[in-house]
């Protein structure tokens, strides 16, 4: 299965602008934490099925690393096609599980595909990348309020209880905060103070998914699919959903009735048992 909360929507810049300024920060929402995955590297990434690559990775951090939630969003090359520029991951009113010195002290995790020591970020595919990271942060700190700074923007490298690891990259100088920095500041400027409501753009937003593709057991957008089936087998009135890889709370809702139809403990989240008695309901 996938957390509660996880997105896995594609967002265009514009999309993600739009999705920014109409949820709500975590509690305490203090700065960010700049990451890059390393492993794929982002020449290993553009030859996968960016889908899979994401709910992969989501599954790794769940089923092996055993977190309860991941970084908040992973920057992409948006390639106008089956690449985003930024996926979203976990969601932004969450505390995510991303860096042991930021854990819990209200810092974004913030992943930009590849491996930025061993890469090239300055042309091609990684910068577009890197750009795309930049400017996600920078709507994140236009909803905080804040300004990147050395309080409120930290490479992963900082952290000593990871081991200072090497990223976004290996030594991270403070020519590289200047310059990085800069680019997120002018995106601010762009932006402006505040970040403009726009609910029918945020809802372009490409699920995971796409209509009439099988999704991952277990995944949301098989919990809702299932979901659907066990409406049209009990008959019932109650609209059906729409299958778009987000448990919110009318998924959340019909998870809890058919837990109680099926005398399953009621907690709304569709774990193994759940789901094991809505496969029944696939044909």
């Amino acid at each position: 299965m996938t957390w509660a909360g996880f997105d896995g929507r594609g967002y265009s810049r514009e999309q993600w602008a739009a999705h920014v300024a109409e949820v709500s920060l975590m509690p305490g929402a203090a700065g960010v934490t700049q990451h890059s995955t390393g492993i794929p590297t982002l020449a290993q990434a553009l030859a996968m099925n960016p889908a899979n690559y994401i709910i992969n990775t989501q599954r790794y951090y769940e089923n092996q690393l055993g977190w309860a939630h991941g970084p908040h969003l992973f920057a992409d090359i948006g390639d106008g096609t089956a690449r985003p520029a930024i996926w979203g991951f976990s969601a932004l009113d969450t505390r995510g599980t991303h860096c042991s010195c930021d854990n819990g002290r209200g810092f974004y995790g913030a992943e930009c595909m590849g491996n930025r020591n061993t890469e090239n970020y300055s042309s091609g595919p990684g910068a577009v990348a890197l750009e795309n990271q930049h400017f996600a942060l920078a709507c994140l700190f236009v909803k905080m309020g804040k300004k990147p700074d050395a309080g409120t923007y930290l490479p992963h490298s900082h952290c000593a209880r990871d081991g200072h690891f090497q990223c976004p990259v290996e030594n991270w100088e403070a020519d590289w905060r200047a310059k990085e920095t800069a680019v997120i500041v002018a995106f601010m400027n762009t932006l402006g103070d505040r970040l403009p409501i726009n609910p029918d753009l945020a809802g372009q937003a490409v699920p995971l998914y796409a209509v009439g593709t099988a999704p991952v057991y277990a995944s949301p957008a098989w919990v809702q699919t299932a979901l659907n089936c066990w409406l049209v087998a009990s008959k019932s009135t109650l609209v059906p959903l729409q299958v778009d890889g987000d448990i919110g709370s009318a998924t959340g809702f019909l998870v809890r009735m058919f837990q109680r139809a099926h005398s399953l403990d009621v907690d709304g989240v569709p774990g193994a048992q759940t789901c094991a008695a809505l496969k029944l309901y696939l044909p």
